[in-house]
């Protein structure tokens, strides 16, 4: 009987999935709609002008937001608020081609490419979740899919499909004994380094040695040969911006109040950007749960299921500066748990799968509404990966040579 009422949710949340999926859409025919218009919209604005400032000479002001402002009010006119640039200069200079196309031509051609990223980390969802039943699997790849996080990710022009790839690319190259490649593609995270910081320490804590020569083999060029391009000084000019966010709520359209985090609930809901409102708060938030995480790095090891589960959620908690879009980590941690339910015994209901989809979409309403409470959901769910992660008795769940999940003993 207990069943049979939960299965009665279905339709109601179907219902309330697929008005969300709606919202979604709309949205998005108003964000491409103005991209088929020439005009600048998202992140892919900074992005765009970050490109041109490198082909045409200007990298060396890469960070410098008076520049970079002039540069996107000079492509997209006075209507456009400007974005800092705040990512490193290899990005800039490996999107700079794309420059020489028409913003929308540039933007429609990276939105494919982020288009097709999407559907090889859907497909390997797909088949990561095999044991699991066949309708769960379609409710999860379809939630995924149109998931709040996945479709900002696309409209913004943002990069983090690239980071979680680098970080699961990680992950499947470690369980293969191929510890040099591992590391060696986890520096295509340095994208957004706060985020790949996260893995880095389980590398460390795990003492993943070959893994971490192998990052560092490949992250300190990225990093550091720009500089050599495009001037020292960038260096330091992009530690400034960096260090000027925290403090700030709406200069480089930092957009705190929109925050996944406890800083945008504490913009959104007192109206000040004041450090002292929200950091004691993350900082104990990301203390208990970096705590958590080594410990459960050094109980399960670096090939672990949950290791790699509480390394994508984590930088949801430590992370001053996160956006919506940075939640697709949590959308993979999400399948590798329904695939640890699988494993361990009766899989996850879908309901579980469709009230996750709805309430994502519903909190990012409500933070649009002015009340960011994001952080919420967030925290449930890592506590979730960290206390009731589901074990078949005698063994843990952990990714074979083969690519399949395994239950070593």
């Amino acid at each position: 009987m207990a069943g049979k009422r939960v299965s009665n949710f279905i339709p109601m949340l179907a219902v309330l999935a697929g008005g969300m999926a709606l919202v979604h859409v709309l949205v998005a025919a108003v964000v491409l709609g103005t991209v088929a218009r020439g005009e600048g919209i998202g992140d892919w604005t900074s992005f765009y002008a970050a490109a041109t400032m490198v082909r045409t000479g200007e990298g060396g002001q890469l960070y410098d937001f008076g520049r970079q402002s002039a540069t996107q009010l000079a492509l997209f006119g006075g209507g456009l608020t400007p974005n800092a640039y705040p990512l490193p200069a290899f990005v800039a200079i490996a999107i700079a081609p794309l420059s020489r196309l028409s913003f929308s031509a540039s933007f429609w051609l990276f939105f494919a490419a982020n288009c097709a990223l999407m559907a090889g980390l859907l497909r390997a969802a797909w088949r990561h979740l095999r044991p699991a039943p066949r309708g769960m699997r379609i409710a999860f790849v379809a939630c995924a899919a149109c998931s709040t996080p996945a479709v900002t990710t696309l409209l913004l022009g943002q990069l983090d499909l690239f980071v979680l790839a680098a970080m699961l690319g990680c992950y499947a190259l470690l369980a293969r004994g191929r510890s040099g490649a591992a590391g060696a593609v986890l520096a295509v995270a340095l994208i957004k380094p706060h985020v790949a910081l996260a893995v880095v320490l389980l590398l460390l804590v795990t003492r993943q040695w070959r893994a971490l020569g192998g990052f560092a083999a490949v992250g300190a060029p990225l990093l550091l040969a720009p500089a050599l391009a495009l001037g020292p000084h960038t260096l330091v000019d992009q530690a400034r911006l960096i260090a000027s966010y925290p403090g700030s709520s709406t200069d480089h359209s930092v957009a705190a109040a929109m925050m996944i985090n406890v800083r945008g609930a504490a913009v959104s809901i007192t109206g000040s950007s004041s450090v002292w409102l929200w950091l004691s708060p993350l900082a104990a938030i990301a203390g208990v749960a970096a705590a958590a995480a080594v410990r459960t790095w050094r109980r399960n090891g670096a090939l672990d299921a949950q290791s790699w589960a509480v390394a994508l959620a984590l930088p949801l908690l430590y992370s001053p500066h996160l956006h919506l879009q940075t939640m697709v980590l949590l959308v993979a941690a999400a399948a590798l748990y329904l695939r640890a339910t699988s494993d361990a015994g009766p899989a996850a209901p879908v309901e579980l799968v469709l009230g996750a989809y709805v309430a994502v979409a519903a909190f990012w309403l409500l933070s649009i509404a002015g009340v960011a409470l994001m952080f919420v959901p967030v925290l449930f769910a890592y506590r979730t990966l960290v206390r009731a992660w589901p074990r078949r008795a005698g063994g843990v769940v952990a990714l074979a040579p083969g690519g399949d999940l395994a239950i070593a003993s």
